[in-house]
Order: C-alpha cells, then structure tokens, then sequence
C-alpha cells in the first residue's frame, strides 16, 4: 500500500471522530449541568434550559464537521498532497472551532444574557 493510501486513510480516520464524539453524545447526553462532560461554556451552563439546547445543537454540528474532514481528505488525496493528515487534522481543528462559535451564536440568539430564551 502506498503512502499516499495510507495517509488518505489516516485523514478518514480523522473523519470519524466527529461521528464518535456525535453517537457517544448521543447515546450518552450530559445529564445534568457539570464540568466534565457536555458543551461547557459561561452561557451553556447559565441554566438547565441553556444546557440542553447548547448540547443538542453543538452535537448536531459534529455530523457536518466530520462529512467536511472526510471531503477534505479525499480532495487532499485527489491532488496529491504528501500532507493529508496534517491537512485534515488542521481542519478538524478549525471545524471544531467553528462549532464553537456557532453554538454560542445559537446560544445569544435564543437566550438573553441571564439565560431566559428570548420571545
């Protein structure tokens, strides 16, 4: 097997994370607000109503996050980059990122800064 194969295989490994980290959250949602496990942010765990709606809606990104890593593998691979991993990485890190934001957006639209869902 080649290199480049290897390393294509490496970045849709990369790939799936989002979809781990999406089943495992959704097979097993943080509960109750803490500070281990679930999307934890100073407006995420201003109530439980903030909670629920901030992990719902991060976990929901983790699909499209991990369909663009994969799409971002292959077309790496499809030009012949030596550096599909470190590519696919660096953009696994920046989607993630992206999540984030997204979801605090979310978040200031629906809530008002005390955590009341805006009317």
């Amino acid at each position: 097997m080649s290199s480049e194969m290897i390393e294509l295989l490496a970045g849709i490994a990369l790939g799936f994370i989002p979809f781990v980290i999406y089943l495992i959250a959704k097979e097993y949602p943080p509960k109750n607000i803490n500070s281990f496990y679930g999307y934890r942010t100073n407006r995420s765990m201003k109530n439980e109503d903030t909670w629920q709606e901030a992990n719902i809606y991060a976990n929901r990104l983790f699909i499209p996050v991990g369909i663009l890593t994969i799409i971002i593998a292959i077309i790496c691979y499809a030009y012949s980059s030596r550096q599909i991993v470190a590519i696919t990485g660096f953009s696994l890190a920046i989607l993630s990122i992206a999540v984030l934001g997204i979801t605090e957006w979310h978040l200031h639209k629906t809530f008002d800064k005390h955590g009341h869902r805006k009317q």
